[in-house]
């Protein structure tokens, strides 16, 4: 009875949170925010996902503990297969001491995430996973500690020293390159493309591959191409949309959307360049 009441309040203060600030504090649109993730699992073999998103965040979490360099990589790359031992050592011991919600909450997600088709995530999407991560990790820890009859204290200092000791090189290397402009929204050539597109009358909508970053940098509202979405459909989707911009990186490819990439090459007759730079091109309709 205790554990049925004590799980119905922090499902309860959860949703209450979520309503705060999703509908009280920030009015954030998710009507269709169910169907929208049912629609990106409709049809997926499942089976190959989970072994997709398996090895992908495997490699994610082992490279969170990179030391970006430096003469300490020996260390990263013992200390990070040792957490993923002791991460799956410590899991299980405490599931089968005594399962609490924040084991099925992190049960849970992986569960998502893992079925989930994309591979874009990376480590921001482990970030929720951590506390419940550093938790079976100690577990862990302290289990093989007290299996010596060792007081954990002491060697978990050490232990945590270790590991905050190998990201020094890196957070060196990081200080020293604070006055260079690292590759994205904050380099000259997407400044002036964040410029030119704010000067756009209203309401226009651009497709861009990163649609949140240009509205971010904008003002402007913005739109993506979906990947599984047909390519003779398009025109009229956007003609639904109201969309007349499509943006597009000469150099980055890591900004180019290929669907959107082919519909411009496709439609020159009824597209002009409207703007473009040395990385960005603007078109627009005729």
């Amino acid at each position: 009875y205790f554990s049925l009441k004590k799980n119905f309040l922090i499902v309860a203060a959860s949703l209450t949170t979520y309503l705060l600030l999703n509908a009280i504090l920030f009015r954030v649109p998710s009507t269709n925010i169910l169907q929208f993730y049912a629609d990106a699992v409709s049809g997926i073999d499942f089976v190959k996902w989970v072994q997709l998103n398996l090895g992908y965040y495997y490699e994610v979490f082992l490279n969170f503990f990179a030391t970006m360099g430096g003469s300490y990589h020996w260390l990263s790359d013992s200390s990070k297969f040792l957490l993923l031992a002791l991460l799956c050592i410590g899991a299980p011991i405490a599931w089968f001491r005594k399962s609490g919600y924040d084991d099925w909450l992190c049960l849970a997600y992986l569960l998502v995430l893992f079925i989930y088709p994309y591979l874009g995530g990376g480590f921001r999407f482990l970030l929720p996973l951590m506390p419940f991560f550093m938790k079976y990790i100690f577990v862990a820890f302290t289990a093989l500690l007290e299996r010596f009859r060792i007081k954990p204290v002491m060697p978990g200092v050490v232990f945590l020293f270790i590991v905050l000791l190998q990201y020094t090189p890196g957070i060196i290397d990081q200080v020293k390159a604070m006055n260079y402009v690292e590759e994205g929204p904050q380099e000259v050539p997407a400044t002036e493309a964040f410029q030119f597109i704010q000067q756009l009358p209203d309401p226009a909508i651009v497709v861009f591959l990163k649609p949140r970053a240009l509205s971010y940098y904008t003002g402007k509202r913005a739109a993506y191409v979906k990947r599984d979405a047909n390519p003779e459909d398009l025109p009229e989707l956007f003609r639904r949309m109201n969309a007349h911009y499509f943006l597009l990186s000469n150099r980055n490819e890591e900004v180019n959307d290929a669907i959107l990439q082919k519909f411009v090459a496709s439609h020159q007759d009824t597209l002009k360049l409207l703007w473009h730079n040395i990385n960005f091109n603007l078109y627009t309709d005729l």
